[in-house]
């Protein structure tokens, strides 16, 4: 999950989620709205927080591809809710999978992390 309104990716912390009564860990990470971009990450579906939109943002996520994948969704991500403690939040978007850290050696697809984003007010983005 990814968070906050003025840094690109300061900070990362795990958190558990909730996909209707079923509990996830994922790795939050906490993003400002040029973060994809300075990433240059690739939306798969939707799209990514904007700068002008600061309290629609509170209310949202972005989670990867394996997040999805993981789910029991009927139909697509987008517009599906995540509960983080007592407050949900609608998914609308989904990034692509990506590499933060390391050698940039492509990584088995059993070892992704999950992803999700936006949290209270600020941008977030999860992995497992």
């Amino acid at each position: 999950m990814g968070g906050s309104e003025d840094h690109v990716g300061e900070s990362q912390a795990r958190e558990l989620v909730y996909v209707g009564e079923r509990e996830q860990r994922v790795v939050r990470y906490n993003v400002g709205a040029n973060y994809a971009q300075s990433m240059g990450l690739q939306a798969a579906a939707g799209r990514f927080f904007a700068a002008n939109r600061e309290v629609e943002n509170a209310q949202l996520v972005v989670v990867n591809e394996t997040f999805v994948k993981h789910q029991i969704w009927q139909g697509d991500a987008l517009g599906q809710t995540v509960r983080v403690g007592q407050k949900l939040y609608t998914v609308m978007g989904v990034v692509r999978d990506f590499k933060l850290l390391g050698s940039g050696a492509a990584r088995e697809e059993s070892k992704r992390a999950e992803s999700v984003g936006s949290i209270g007010g600020e941008h977030h983005s999860a992995g497992q």
